[in-house]
């Protein structure tokens, strides 16, 4: 329908579509591919690529990333990901929807080749099968439904055919991507994606075309798996706005995607199928996209990439799938804990979605049956309709969607839903029906959105395409279902009927919605006000500094010189009245200069010009000096004192960990230098590197984790314990002390337990870590030196 309007070449504005198109694509192409990919090259790994994002695997597979242990994603390689995303999905749905618009032409090509006009009782094809058995249903109908209406509802068959081949692939796709990574998983699915278009451009019968369409049903996996890989390398707090460009790819492709389709089925150069252009064309995007796939993206899978969050997703995220606690006595026993409970349960969204596709869909379905009862339209008053949805539906993605946090927008659009439903079970103008129009292209750009997001923050890194998988697959259950039963409801009873059954399903699900669903931890991100930041560069930054490095020079004070009010007065030489001897009295100002040394009773010119005794500078000097010196004596009893000794002591807790975590892997690090497999020890040195670079000063003390006040903005619980409380001088459960600060630091807390793991594997002994006297270790020195037998075989760690 969205093509209609422009599928008569009477002009050139439908060529001049497609040229369009294929520029923009080849724009984003190019830029998304890593230029060194996007050149001719021999197979891998003949003529490896130079960056250093991907690395030769094998020559058999192509590239896959770097296996890095815990190392955040950095924003670069991200958004290059998401351009490979964007682009792949891009390709890969306009290629879907070129045959949108082509079903009632290439069933009618079918049944005029197939089917005489008058079915006898002994049809023997497939299409005369189904076409007895559509005439049957609509016998069953109050109201006689028009034969011209058969071609409908056999492409509407068909669509609920290939919905349901998804609700039962999907589930299946996802839970592979999440064992053999979503790489393999994708370019596995793009084998099917091409085996199915190719049987389109064979499919000279209507059984070949119908094999074609259950290949593509139970093959087609890149929008779940380019959902998947997306909130892979998304930290919570962007994921929704991630999530707002798959839906944007979504309605760019089916604003000009089914266009496109209607130009090339004009183009006839097959005689047995004159749809074969549009199938090659179709073949070729396919084609593309698996190559482009193949040499431009990544693995993203954490599980076998290690390639995770940044340090501020570690701190946002507060819900696992298992927690694994590791305790020191029993050297390497792990023990599982109850999973945490989740904020959405899985069930819930699955609900809210097949509901929702059930009757959303539906309506779509008869959307042209309304169309054409009540306001008589066509083919091109229908594309124009559809079209302008697609179009403010992109809009709408593009500026709206992907700022608002997940259930906002899935709030949003349950409304605009239920609002689209009252609006077309009761009006009688234009208006109104572009009134419901709109709100039905909000519904498009948030709800299944959202909920793609919500679910991905119920779903842990190694369970997520699963999760998506059966989230899918119950929306494609919906969407083959609502059609056949709303256009069932719509013919028997009636459009207010139908639309009134479809207004209240929908208010269920925003019943659901407003009550059951809650808001993830991290989904909403926290803007800090520009002058808060400006005040954290400006003073707070530069004084935790001071705290850390003594002042030793003057320049280190000139951050807070610099950023002092201009309205203080600096006498200049060419003042008047100024003079060598002249400051201001502030202790923010320069130190004043000493006195003059000069010939005694000689006046100093100084003086001389201002007219005062020549002693006046040295005592203006000394008085000012010791101002300064007061007040700075006052200040560090009342409050500066006070703040540097509570900050020392803060940072020594948090410094005191930091510098465990990186001894305990410098000391697995020079263990395994002389083990026989090399690769354990440059992991080892791979995990150092990586432990000082994120337990740096800069980042310890950043502003991700503390705020302008000289607070922490992460969430800290006291350990209240009965002893620890009696014996460490606790004063209740409730107070924290630096310790419990220190041990709460997202950073602190990540590298521990990657520590606590180190201990597990190698069976480190944590007492070495105690206080001990002085000649009590020398001691323990002298007894092992003295049992110590003759030198054995290096043992793997020889601690």
């Amino acid at each position: 329908s969205v093509a209609a309007s422009i599928s008569h070449p009477t002009n050139g504005h439908d060529i001049c579509s497609g040229f369009f198109i294929c520029f923009f694509l080849l724009r984003l192409f190019l830029t998304a591919c890593p230029s060194q990919l996007c050149r001719r090259s021999l197979p891998p790994p003949f003529d490896p690529p130079t960056s250093d994002f991907l690395t030769p695997r094998d020559p058999y597979r192509g590239w896959s990333p770097i296996m890095a242990s815990s190392s955040p994603i950095d924003p670069a390689t991200r958004k290059r990901v998401l351009k490979v995303i964007a682009v792949s999905l891009l390709l890969d749905l306009i290629s879907f929807t070129f045959i949108l618009p082509l079903f009632p032409k290439l069933l009618e090509f079918y049944r005029d080749r197939e089917a005489p006009s008058t079915i006898s009782g002994n049809s023997q094809t497939l299409l005369q099968n189904v076409i007895t058995y559509l005439n049957k249903y609509k016998a069953s109908f109050s109201r006689p439904i028009d034969s011209r209406y058969d071609i409908v509802l056999l492409g509407g068959a068909l669509g609920s055919l290939f919905s349901l081949l998804q609700a039962v692939a999907s589930p299946i796709i996802g839970h592979l991507s999440d064992r053999h990574g979503r790489r393999t998983a994708l370019l596995a699915s793009m084998m099917g994606n091409i085996v199915s278009v190719l049987l389109w451009v064979c499919a000279v019968d209507f059984r070949t075309f119908v094999a074609s369409r259950v290949v593509g049903g139970l093959s087609e996996g890149n929008v779940q798996l380019a959902t998947a890989m997306a909130t892979d390398i998304s930290d919570d707090a962007s994921r929704g706005s991630t999530m707002a460009l798959i839906g944007a790819c979504f309605s760019i492709a089916f604003t000009f995607g089914p266009g496109l389709g209607a130009w090339l089925s004009t183009i006839s150069t097959v005689r047995e199928n004159p749809f074969a252009t549009a199938a090659g064309v179709s073949l070729a995007l396919i084609v593309t996209e698996t190559v482009y796939l193949y040499f431009c993206l990544p693995e993203t899978l954490p599980a076998l990439t290690g390639l995770g969050k940044t340090a501020g997703d570690d701190k946002k995220k507060k819900k696992k799938n298992d927690e694994v606690q590791v305790d020191a006595s029993t050297k390497g026993q792990t023990t599982k804990t109850t999973p945490t409970q989740r904020t959405n349960s899985h069930f819930l969204l699955n609900a809210v979605h097949f509901v929702f596709l059930l009757f959303f869909s539906g309506m779509e379905s008869s959307l042209s049956f309304m169309t054409y009862d009540l306001f008589g339209y066509g083919s091109a008053k229908n594309g124009r309709l559809l079209g302008f949805v697609g179009l403010v539906a992109s809009l709408l993605q593009g500026g709206v969607t992907r700022r608002l946090p997940p259930l906002v927008s899935v709030r949003l659009g349950v409304v605009a839903c239920l609002t689209a439903f009252v609006l077309l079970g009761r009006t009688t103008t234009t208006a109104g029906l572009y009134a419901a129009a709109t709100c039905l292209a909000m519904t498009s750009a948030t709800v299944v959105t959202g909920l793609n997001a919500l679910s991905s923050f119920e779903a842990g890194e190694g369970e997520r395409g699963g999760k998506l998988g059966i989230l899918r697959s119950w929306g494609q259950l919906g969407r083959g279902l609502g059609p056949i039963l709303f256009t069932s409801v719509y013919w028997w009873a009636g459009r207010e009927v139908a639309y009134g059954m479809g207004a209240a399903g929908i208010t269920v699900v925003a019943v659901a919605v407003f009550s059951g669903l809650k808001t993830p931890p991290g989904s909403v991100k926290a803007k800090v006000p520009k002058e808060k930041k400006e005040l954290w560069d400006k003073v707070a930054l530069p004084a935790i500094r001071m705290h850390i490095q003594p002042i030793d020079n003057v320049t280190d004070m000139e951050p807070f010189v610099n950023d002092m009010p201009q309205h203080i007065h600096i006498p200049d030489q060419g003042d008047e009245g100024a003079g060598e001897g002249d400051t201001f009295d502030d202790v923010w100002g320069s130190a004043p200069a000493p006195p003059a040394t000069q010939t005694r009773g000689a006046p100093s010119s100084s003086a001389a010009a201002a007219h005062h005794p020549s002693d006046m500078p040295r005592l203006q000097a000394e008085h000012t000096t010791a101002g300064y010196r007061e007040g700075v004596t006052a200040a560090k009893a009342h409050s500066i004192q006070a703040g540097f000794d509570e900050g020392y002591s803060l940072g020594a807790a948090i410094g005191s960990q930091a510098g465990q975590i990186i001894g305990l892997l410098e000391g697995v690090t020079h263990a395994l230098a002389g083990h026989d497999d090399a690769s354990l020890a440059e992991a080892a040195a791979r995990s150092v590197e990586e432990a000082r670079h994120e337990l740096q000063v800069e980042k310890l003390f950043g502003p991700d984790y503390w705020n302008t006040d000289g607070t922490w903005n992460y969430e800290v619980a006291a350990k209240t314990k009965a002893d620890e409380t009696q014996e460490k001088g606790r004063a209740g459960e409730d107070d924290i002390l630096f310790a419990d600060v220190a041990d709460a630091h997202p950073l602190i807390v990540k590298w521990t337990e990657v520590v606590d793991a180190a201990v597990a594997r190698w069976g480190i002994d944590r007492a070495v870590f105690a206080d001990v006297g002085e000649e009590e270790r020398l001691a323990a020195q002298d007894r092992a030196a003295a049992n110590a037998g003759p030198q054995q075989t290096r043992k793997p760690l020889d601690w």
